[in-house]
């Protein structure tokens, strides 16, 4: 996956070389859009855990803008393109509108964000751990501790198994929720953290 970011980044850089001079605009959209989304691709390992998300495309997009703008302006100057510049529009705006109709319901709960977010990044903590958030604020404390226990398998952080205990706890299972407190503990969770949880 990495080598495909990079393949796309180097047509890029092309692209912004190639165009310098006969298309200054579109050569400064193409850079703009490649030094803002740099930040976000994590080419260079930051030992974050970061999960991809729409908003670090909000300001990278304003590039992508300014190269369909200079290809718009383009295509109305000549009148051979006028037609299949409005109809090109007509379409990518109808298809934009359904896309951001049918994908507000992802963001419609907290429960189907993280279902959405887990589908398609099955292996990312964040997602587990905050899916499991949202059923137990839901109060669906036997889907959580279901997902809890399928994230000790591969994360031992303390933070999932004190969540884990808080879930035994809410469901009136005082020794197992003990158990996983003592856990805890032994996994490096301050206490002051456990007590506030």
């Amino acid at each position: 996956h990495r080598r495909l970011v990079i393949s796309k980044s180097q047509l890029l850089v092309v692209a912004v070389v190639a165009c310098r001079r006969r298309a200054p605009l579109v050569s400064f959209g193409l850079a703009f859009f490649l030094v803002a989304v740099s930040l976000n691709l994590q080419i260079l390992p930051s030992g974050l855990q970061v999960v991809a998300a729409d908003r670090f495309y909000y300001l990278p997009s304003v590039g992508v803008a300014l190269v369909l703008g200079a290809a718009l302006d383009w295509m109305f100057m000549r009148p051979y393109a006028r037609a299949v510049a409005a109809a090109a529009c007509m379409v990518a705006f109808a298809l934009w509108s359904w896309t951001t109709w049918s994908y507000a319901g992802v963001w419609r709960t907290n429960e189907s964000l993280w279902s959405y977010t887990l589908a398609r990044s099955p292996d990312s903590p964040i997602a587990k751990g905050n899916l499991a958030l949202a059923y137990i604020l839901a109060g669906r404390q036997e889907e959580a501790l279901r997902l809890q226990t399928e994230m000790l398998r591969s994360d031992t952080n303390a933070v999932t198994i004190a969540n884990l205990a808080i879930g035994y706890l809410k469901l009136g299972n005082v020794s197992q929720a003990w158990s996983y407190v003592q856990l805890a503990f032994s996994n490096g969770l301050a206490r002051s953290e456990t007590y506030y949880a």
